[in-house]
């Protein structure tokens, strides 16, 4: 499934990260519950530290959110106004 130019995987949830500098960005494939518990787990350890982005860019994490289900995956990605579930 794709929205909004998000590849979402076989598991209908995704991973929301916020930065200090307001921006976010998503973490869309996982196969199934084990797979978005262990990324989210991974994830949320970050919380408050720097973290690499890409080419060499680093950001502050300040929150981690669970979205699940079709509907709220599509408010998310094409609105950025999902249900959250979960948190950091």
């Amino acid at each position: 499934m794709e929205i909004g130019g998000y590849k979402v995987g076989q598991y209908h949830a995704i991973i929301r990260k916020e930065f200090a500098d307001g921006s976010v960005r998503y973490e869309t494939s996982f196969r199934g519950a084990e797979d978005l518990k262990e990324s989210f787990y991974a994830i949320q350890q970050c919380v408050g530290g720097e973290v690499w982005i890409c080419h060499g860019e680093t950001k502050v994490l300040t929150k981690v959110r669970i979205i699940q289900g079709k509907e709220a995956i599509e408010q998310e990605l094409l609105h950025g106004c999902g249900v959250e579930w979960g948190g950091g």
